[in-house]
């Protein structure tokens, strides 16, 4: 049985580089905590033996000494791999060898293209033009911002022309996390409020000075109207822009009191 498998090595010239010093991931604070190899696999059933398949994703911090520039640790993945896929073939119970029968890979030369969906809090990063056989390959990978999961949340979905892995984790957000914009948000929302009362408070003004004004003239011409008398109106003008200057003050103090909630209040007292 053994010798009747065909071992198929069918390899895209290997993978592209996703390097999270790109100036596309400027804004995700928090990228670099996800640099390292992340692996999604898929097992299914194909009797009389068991098939997996399995995807390895490094992303690359050059920063970072300590971690891998490929996935060259990993069995079967051509060296300087970015992103590496195995399918393995495991065979019935009692045997464990399980038999490597496809390997893909994306090559460094092909350039990563990146589309930023502020709407969705979604990254995507996007890789065409790989070569697998006879067929070509496109690898797309959906990052998505998602706050409350600090561990990865892998899914992939391969239909040997499409490698599609949508990624959720709270390093997809930009500022770091999604707390942090939020609250400046919140802070913004404050700003405007105060924008906002700024303007009643200046049209209240405006109205005000325009009543205290339409009360003075009015006050003078009829004060004035049995005389006719240009001079005798100014005079009067003056006399009342006095008196009704003598009473702003007064009067501030009475609606200041009444927005204070100032006088006699009633309810419980400390003895």
């Amino acid at each position: 049985m053994h010798g009747s498998l065909i071992v198929l090595s069918l390899l895209v010239s290997t993978v592209f580089s996703i390097d999270l010093s790109n100036k596309a991931f400027k804004e995700y604070t928090a990228i670099k905590n996800i640099a390292g190899v992340h692996n999604i696999e898929k097992t299914k059933s194909t009797p009389p033996s068991t098939t997996t398949q399995k995807w390895y994703i490094n992303m690359v911090d050059p920063e970072q000494k300590d971690l891998p520039k490929d996935i060259e640790d990993v069995k079967g993945c051509p060296s300087g791999s970015q992103i590496c896929g195995l399918t393995t073939v495991k065979l019935p119970e009692g045997d464990d060898k399980e038999v490597t029968t496809e390997i893909f890979a994306f090559s460094s030369k092909l350039v990563p293209q990146f589309d930023d969906d502020d709407e969705h809090d979604e990254l995507t990063v996007k890789l065409s033009g790989a070569n697998w056989g006879d067929k070509t390959l496109e690898a797309v990978l959906n990052l998505k911002c998602s706050p409350d999961k600090k561990e990865d949340s892998l899914d992939v979905v391969f239909d040997y022309t499409t490698l599609k892995i949508n990624w959720e984790n709270n390093a997809f957000c930009k500022d770091a996390s999604a707390e942090k914009p939020h609250g400046k948000h919140h802070k913004d929302d404050h700003r405007h409020g105060k924008d906002r009362s700024w303007g009643l408070f200046t049209w209240f003004f405006i109205l005000l000075v325009l009543a205290l004004a339409g009360y003075i003239i009015g006050q003078a011409w009829v004060n004035t109207s049995r005389v006719g008398n240009s001079g005798e109106f100014l005079n009067e003008l003056g006399d009342a822009t006095v008196e009704t200057a003598g009473k702003v003050p007064e009067f501030l103090k009475q609606v200041v009191s009444k927005v204070t909630g100032g006088g006699d209040r009633g309810g419980y007292s400390a003895v």
